[in-house]
Parts: structure tokens; sequence; C-alpha cells
């Protein structure tokens, strides 16, 4: 229930104001609810600050969860932010200890777990550590909530929290294969990544990802309702494999089924999804047969993601497959990175309408789609070659999360670091100075420390801090 002003809180706006200029009415108005238990209209907020002559321009502030353009002393600890997404730790976490601490809301418990977990990380007490740059910023705060601080530590001491792993151990079970239920009573199979298409369940490792991190990215998919698959192995003609799929995309989806390497179902989503957009790139290089044009391709249109440039044009296509008689007409979008060359990469779609908005969609999950499609395509035949070992990611988490004191909270961030250096190899998580920039649907991690490798890597596997797409560079 939103409270009126009156003198004491107009007071409050404005010394908040005054002490965050950073802060527009929006992030005003949740400090308020979150540091004064406050629920204060961003109108009300606005009315004050216009009459007491200190609002500043209009329009929103660039602050959202992490400041714009800001410096952190601690950066990689936001990677490991990031590969929670894969994991979601600190929101099993959350949920645990929330009948420990009741006078505590979830959110803040979820940002005081991450701000013991980091500061146990680091070395030193919380108190110390939050006058590091950037820190605050890494837990999501607005400002050091010093008596929640006090309460929590104080709390595990006397209770000492002793939480079961077996339910996140569930989450981090490898799925190999999500299997498409289409309405159309045909099926298809795509890896656990949504890379690309097969015809049957996947076996190749470097394909799998944790059952929470499919879950997550399926979920995403369905909402939005647009299917999203990377790329189609087609060489020379559409093959009958991706055509049958893109049929059964089209008619819609009855459900979802994630299956482990042995082709055990680990979850199955009822979903009843008719009339799906569907997004697939293919090379053109390889896929250049086969494919009439049915209207004269138009002038290249410039996208900007991401700080970079994509030219686009779609045409509309006729893709025929001679083996099976088969052919299908699509909305054909042949992008390039620069303007005076041959496109590079293409992206199917049965839509007609909104194409930059789609296009935009599909490069914030596959923004580097030529170099994934020839890096994977080495993958293949080096796995047929010489079969690697399986990753094991349950190997890292202990039976039992013991929580006593506030350095306990280290296991948690140790336990992320692993599951890191399992994918993407060693990097430097503290006194790794760097940026976090914000975009409306995504975020940049500015390292200099990061490895070209380790950085395209990274950008490959999809991470997520809260709702926006990660990008290190």
């Amino acid at each position: 229930m939103r409270v009126k002003t009156n003198s004491i809180n107009k007071n409050l706006i404005l010394s908040e104001a005054k002490r965050n200029p950073h802060l527009g009415v929006r992030g005003l108005s949740r400090l308020l609810k979150e540091k004064h238990q406050l629920n204060i209209s961003k109108s009300t907020i606005s009315t004050v600050l216009k009459t007491k002559g200190t609002q500043s321009a209009r329009g929103r502030k660039k602050h959202l969860l992490l400041y714009q353009g800001k410096s952190i002393q601690d950066c990689g600890l936001l990677l490991l932010k990031a590969i929670d997404s894969q994991v979601g730790f600190y929101d099993f976490l959350k949920e645990e200890l929330r009948a420990y601490f009741p006078h505590l809301s979830v959110n803040l418990i979820k940002k005081l777990i991450i701000m013991f977990s980091f500061s146990s990380y680091i070395g030193g007490q919380v108190e110390k550590n939050v006058k590091r740059p950037g820190f605050l910023r890494l837990c999501e705060c607005f400002f050091y909530p010093a008596k929640s601080v006090k309460y929590f530590s104080l709390r595990t001491v006397n209770y000492k929290p002793a939480i079961s792993l077996e339910k996140i151990k569930e989450r981090l079970k490898l799925v190999s294969t999500v299997k498409f239920y289409f309405l159309n009573e045909t099926i298809g199979f795509s890896d656990a990544k949504l890379t690309t298409l097969w015809d049957g369940p996947c076996n190749i490792d470097d394909f799998f990802m944790p059952l929470y991190h499919v879950r997550a990215s399926v979920s995403r998919l369905l909402k939005d309702k647009t299917i999203i698959i990377g790329y189609t192995k087609s060489f020379d003609y559409l093959s009958t494999l991706t055509i049958s799929f893109i049929s059964g995309i089209s008619s819609g989806i009855n459900k979802i089924e994630l299956l482990d390497e042995k082709g055990k179902v680990l979850e199955r989503i009822e979903c009843n999804l008719s009339n799906p957009a569907f997004l697939m790139g293919y090379y053109p290089k390889i896929l250049n047969k086969g494919a009439a044009f049915l209207e004269k391709a138009k002038r290249f249109k410039r996208l900007l993601l991401i700080e970079s440039e994509t030219f686009y044009v779609p045409v509309l296509t006729r893709f025929s497959q001679p083996k099976g008689n088969q052919a299908v007409i699509l909305n054909n979008i042949l992008t390039k990175t620069k303007e005076r060359m041959l496109p590079n990469w293409a992206v199917l779609t049965d839509r007609k309408t909104n194409l930059a908005y789609l296009l935009k969609k599909y490069l914030l999950v596959w923004p580097y789609m030529e170099r994934v499609f020839l890096g994977d395509m080495k993958t293949i035949e080096n796995y047929f070659l010489n079969k690697e070992s399986k990753k094991n990611l349950v190997k890292y988490m202990p039976d039992i999360l013991n929580l006593e004191k506030e350095s306990d909270f280290k296991q948690i961030t140790d336990i992320l670091v692993e599951v890191f250096k399992e994918q993407f190899g060693v990097a430097s998580f503290t006194n790794s100075f760097g940026q976090y920039v914000l975009g409306k649907d995504f975020c940049k991690i500015i390292m200099k420390s990061l490895s070209f490798e380790t950085k395209k890597e990274i950008n490959n596997a999809s991470l997520y801090i809260g709702q926006r797409r990660v990008f290190a560079v």
C-alpha cells in the first residue's frame, strides 16, 4: 500500500536524491522501498523533485542493477554470477534459508548470500569489503544494509544452517537432447544448447548442458513463442531432416522432453503451443543448391547490436530437396558484417513481418554464428576420431552445505569457480579490474585479463545475469 507524502517523507526523498544523483525516479522508488520500507509512487517522487527544483533531465537513468560503465575491482566475480545461470545456486539457497531469517525478504536474503559468499572468497569481513570499488553493485545493492547484515550474521552463527544439496545436484544433471513433440504428430531432436538438429538423441559431450540451464532456455523461448535453433548442418540442399523439423514447428508444439545421455527423460514440459515463430541459421557457402529466390533482393539494411553492426536483407526463397521431392518456402534473411562483402551467414524464418526484431533476437543468442559453426564441425569430426571423457558437474557438490560462520559462505563461490573451470578453464576472479555495461537485453563484461579463447567460449555458452545475455569482451 502506497503511503501519503508528508514533510518527513519529502525530506527523505530529497536526501536520498542528493545522496544518489545517478538514480532516476524509478531507482529512487525502489531504493525507498528496500531501504526505508516506503512504497512511494514514481509520480509522487517526480513531483517532489520538481517542486524543489532538483529533478534532472527527463528519461530513464541507466542504473538498473549495476550502474552502466562503472569500474569494478573484482569484475571476475561477475562471471560467477553469470555461470550461476546454469546452476541456480543462489535462487536455491535463498528458498532453503528463508526460514532462518523471517524478518528478511527473499530477495534481500539472496543479496546477502551473494555478499557473504563473495566477501569470504575475497577474504576479510563484509564491512571492509563493501568499500571495494563496485562490490555493492556486484551484490545488486543500492546501499549497505548494515542492520540486515548483522542480523544475517548473528542468526547464521546461532542456528548453523545445514542445507542438503540433493536438489541442486538434480539441477546439475546434464541434458543431452531436447526432444520436440509437434502437433502434426512428428518429432524432432535438438541438442541441449539448441545449437543444431539431430536425427536422434545427441551423444557429443560438447553439446550437453545442465538441466537448470536448459529448462530456463526452453522456458524463455516458449514464453516468447519463438523457437531459435543455431543452425542446420545441411550441405548442398536443405536436408529432409530440417524440412521435417520446420514443418513440425509450423504446426505447433505439443510437449518437450529433456533427455539425458542414455535417453532417459529428466523433465517433461507440456506446452501445447500453436503457431510459434522459428529462427534457424545456415552457412551459405555450403548450402547453396536448390534455393530459388521468389523476389528481387532489396538493399541491405543496417542493424546495431552490442556496439557492432550487421547488414541484412530478407528474400522470400524456395528451398527444394530432390531426394525426398520436398520443398518449403521461407523468408531467407541474408546477413553480413561489412557492407562491401558477400553474405557470410543467413537465418531462416516463416515470418514475414518484424524481421529486424526477430533477427535481433537470434543474434542475441548466436552473435558469432559463423565461427561457432566452423568450430562445431571440427568438434563433431574430432568426436568420432577421439572420444573424450564426459563432464561431471555434480562432483563439485558436497552432500550438505554447513553454514556456521561468515567464512563458510566461501564454499558457495568455490563450487561456482569449479563449475566455471570445468567449462571455460582458469580465470582470475579477484582483483580483476574491469567494467560492467548494460544494454536493454544484454550485459557486457569488459576484462582485458581474459584470453580471446575464454571470451569466445563464454559468449557461446548463452549465460545470463538476470534477464540479460552476458558477453565478455
